[in-house]
């Protein structure tokens, strides 16, 4: 069986969230008495981060202490409210196209949650591209989890996806995810890595625990990636 499969993480890698998230988490932080200095930004220099670690970071406290996770659920309900949908980056629907062609199923996993996943997904036109896409609820927290429910919905079984399938993601987690899964983690550059080349921030990532199958500096980038690698 080939490598026929690619899940996209969303937030940051298909649509631009990321600063609005930052404006959302300064709001919240401040409200909890974080000063400024230690705040602003935070979000965007730790992408990929838990959002439960960003803001442990900035309290100084435990990821489970009970005023982090009231601030992590606080963040939520507004990042994710039904008037904030971010738009979508202009490499997007290329990438979708070469390898819908190419005969790659697609489908997204992203750790936002699932009803404003799928508004995100009606107003970007998802359908058309993905076979399904999967967010988060009350009980599953995190995408890291989606693993079974992607083997079930394309009717494989684990080793068959293990053999093929890349998760395309712009945070260091994604490549962990990845690697937990036993798929091919692509690094999409977003931010940071000022003069890299896709070289060097493969070097970069191993150097600090993220081991990544390739780097692309635009999705337009990815399908020769995984054809080259099919």
């Amino acid at each position: 069986m080939g490598k026929l499969i690619v899940a996209f993480d969303v937030d940051g890698n298909l649509v631009r969230s990321v600063d609005a998230y930052q404006e959302v988490f300064s709001e919240v932080a401040g409200n909890y008495g974080v000063p400024k200095e230690r705040h602003y930004g935070h979000l965007i220099r730790t992408t990929g981060d838990p959002i439960e670690k960003q803001f442990g970071a900035v309290m100084d406290l435990p990821c489970e202490h009970p005023q982090v996770l009231e601030a992590v659920a606080g963040w939520r309900r507004m990042a994710y409210s039904p008037d904030k949908i971010a738009p979508l980056y202009g490499d997007v629907l290329p990438c979708f196209e070469a390898l819908k062609t190419a005969g790659y199923r697609l489908c997204a996993t992203s750790s936002m949650k699932q009803d404003h996943l799928e508004r995100t997904a009606r107003a970007h036109g998802f359908g058309q591209w993905l076979s399904f896409w999967l967010g988060t609820d009350d009980r599953l927290i995190d995408k890291s989890h989606h693993k079974p429910m992607i083997i079930g919905r394309f009717g494989i079984t684990p080793a068959e996806f293990e053999g093929c399938s890349y998760l395309s993601g712009d945070g260091k987690v994604d490549m962990r995810i990845a690697k937990r899964w036993g798929s091919r983690g692509v690094f999409t550059v977003r931010r940071g890595y000022e003069g890299k080349s896709s070289e060097e921030v493969l070097g970069l990532l191993g150097e600090e625990g993220y081991e990544a199958f390739a780097v692309v500096k635009s999705l337009t980038e990815l399908p020769d990636v995984i054809f080259s690698d099919s």
